[in-house]
């Protein structure tokens, strides 16, 4: 009897601990641990969360920052940055939330670059190198049992044509196990690619060489500003950020591992966004 009390103990102990650490974000512990519904995930948190009678729907939606407009006709100007917003709501009395989302690209490779903006939740990175942005602790919803998380994404280079956010709310009782809750259905949003039009006249003018480039990379603006470059690899990783206060501008590149990287170029109310290859 003591044996099997010992194996009973150590068993609810693991179960505890998996169910704990998953509030926490399922891919920070797991890399594979991709439950938006997206293709090569493993389904969503309804494989395991279940029980309550309740209801659990979510929606993406997005805002274009460089005219805080929503984005109605689904489509993104390549090198844009937008708020994503990925709203969830239980029809029932659970107010405790999870929740998870990617951006592919029509070959489901990573689509554009996150960036957090919120608290309680963490970027996260697959087995495949792309990125996912989900809860780092327990979210709470407001009383009518909704949640509204927001980040801000910047759009691909042009040339990337469709991409699909995928999205999943999983709503609790915060009770560290996996019975008693209500995951939402996948969620998806489409969007095509469009075209820089008049609104964006007052991006910022720069040039880059040499592309692909080895060791030093050479900027050069139109115009005499001040602002700040940062440097993304393809996994949406922050790799440099510096500040800039002249119109030629030269990178140290020789330490980047080879691969495609975005340069960002922002001084506040313009940007540009410039695709280099490193060798």
């Amino acid at each position: 009897m003591r044996k099997k009390h010992i194996t009973f103990s150590a068993v609810a102990i693991l179960g505890y601990l998996v169910f704990s650490s998953y509030a926490y974000g399922p891919a920070s512990v797991n890399p594979n641990a991709n439950y938006t519904g997206s293709p090569g995930s493993l389904g969503t948190c309804s494989s395991c969360h279940s029980g309550s009678s309740t209801s659990t729907t979510a929606v993406f939606s997005l805002i274009d920052k460089s005219n805080n407009q929503p984005v109605t006709n689904n489509t993104y100007v390549p090198g844009h940055l937008y708020t994503v917003t990925l709203k969830g709501a239980n029809s029932g009395t659970l107010t405790k939330f999870g929740f998870q989302a990617v951006a592919y690209t029509s070959t489901n490779a990573q689509a554009g670059v996150f960036t957090l903006t919120g608290s309680n939740m963490q970027l996260s990175s697959l087995t495949n190198g792309r990125k996912i942005v989900e809860m780092s602790s327990m979210l709470t919803g407001s009383a009518s049992s909704n949640l509204a998380v927001n980040f801000d994404w910047t759009a691909p280079a042009a040339g990337t044509g469709k991409i699909t956010f995928y999205g999943v709310v999983n709503a609790v009782n915060g009770n560290n196990s996996d019975n008693g809750d209500r995951c939402s259905p996948s969620t998806s949003l489409v969007l095509d690619e469009g075209t820089l039009g008049i609104e964006d006249a007052r991006n910022i003018v720069a040039k880059a060489w040499p592309n692909p480039v080895n060791n030093v990379l050479h900027l050069q603006l139109e115009k005499q500003g001040s602002g700040m470059i940062r440097v993304t690899n393809a996994t949406g990783t922050t790799i440099m950020q510096q500040s800039y206060q002249d119109k030629a501008i030269e990178i140290s590149s020789g330490d980047w591992a080879s691969g495609i990287y975005l340069i960002s170029i922002e001084d506040g109310n313009s940007r540009q966004v410039l695709p280099i290859v490193k060798q």
